[in-house]
């Protein structure tokens, strides 16, 4: 699940690019990707401090790749693992927000 926020005057295909290319280390185009749909996520803290609240509009995308684990890099994460759905879903180790980006068809 690599994400992260859009730049000031930053293009989404930009931004789609930068992020995937820092997270799992690939190259991608967004024209490559399928739209998942629009999420909305609400924190009651903010990222610098607990009196800040915070509304994040995530952008879901569905990219296929195939590479092994040990291909993607440990600079932001290091404890890769590739899940099936319902173990995906049925992880404690899966952040509630994360989940809510499969398709409803699963």
């Amino acid at each position: 699940m690599p994400g992260g926020r859009i730049l000031k005057d930053e293009p989404m295909h930009i931004a789609f690019t930068r992020l995937v290319k820092d997270e799992p280390g690939i190259y991608v185009d967004l024209t490559d990707a399928t739209f998942n749909g629009v999420y909305e996520n609400f924190y009651d803290d903010y990222v610098f401090c607990d009196e800040v609240s915070t509304h994040y509009v995530v952008l879901a995308y569905e990219l296929i790749v195939d590479m092994a684990l040990d291909d993607l890099p440990q600079t932001q994460h290091s404890d890769y693992k590739w899940f099936g759905a319902k173990e995906f879903l049925n992880s404690s180790n899966v952040h509630k927000h994360s989940k809510w980006y499969l398709p409803e068809e699963l």
